[in-house]
């Protein structure tokens, strides 16, 4: 138990509601399943959490998958072969949703750190890079109105065109958030430049003032 508590929940006394004790799973339960992932969500809320952590990226075609790398990582990503990755991948920015899931990230590279840091995370075969929107039917399809979710969009200052800008990704954040109608459940929260961490946040103040 202490072992899941640490390397898969993280402890957070939140404001709303008042005094709530939540109970985060970092980036699913990637200390037992694969990170980020569907498994990794299921996994999660098996387990009791009460808020999904997660990291997201945008394809070229503009669809918000759940990433926290903005480049495939070949330390649990392996390609159409059924090999990892020799060396860090193309950027999802710069793939098509289509090519994003040709990829499997369902296991541990063997020998990494890693691996070696989550040594009981379960591997499997024929896991994809979710979409935001598929997060959101699992924990609608588990009847789970509970579930809160903390979405960090991944920038960072030197980036560059391996992400969307943050008024691009602030819009489609938004736009995805609202579709879902899950506006009361979601958190949003970016570690990029203070500038572009202030224009993320007012553009994403603005257009669910502008859109109620």
């Amino acid at each position: 138990m202490t072992k899941i508590i640490a390397a898969v929940i993280v402890g957070s006394v939140l404001a709303s509601p008042a005094g709530a004790f939540d109970l985060q799973g970092h980036r699913g339960a990637r200390g037992l399943a694969p990170e980020n992932t569907l498994e990794a969500f299921k996994t999660a809320l098996s387990i009791g959490v009460t808020t999904l952590e997660l990291d997201l990226a945008m394809t070229s075609d503009g669809v918000l998958v759940v990433s926290h790398d903005s480049r495939l990582n070949p330390d649990h990503t392996r390609g159409p072969d059924g090999k990892f990755l020799d060396a860090e991948g193309p950027a999802i920015r710069l793939l098509t949703l289509a090519q994003v899931q040709r990829y499997d990230v369902g296991r541990l590279k063997p020998g990494t750190a890693l691996a070696a840091t989550f040594p009981e995370q379960r591997g499997m075969d024929g896991v994809r890079i979710p979409t935001l929107m598929e997060v959101f039917d699992l924990v609608r399809r588990a009847n789970a109105s509970h579930i809160r979710f903390n979405i960090e969009t991944k920038l960072t200052p030197t980036s560059g065109a391996d992400t969307p800008d943050p008024e691009t990704f602030a819009a489609a954040t938004v736009q995805a958030v609202r579709e879902a109608e899950l506006t009361a459940r979601v958190g949003i929260q970016s570690f990029r430049s203070i500038g572009a961490h202030l224009r993320s946040c007012v553009a994403l103040r603005h257009r669910s003032s502008a859109s109620a």
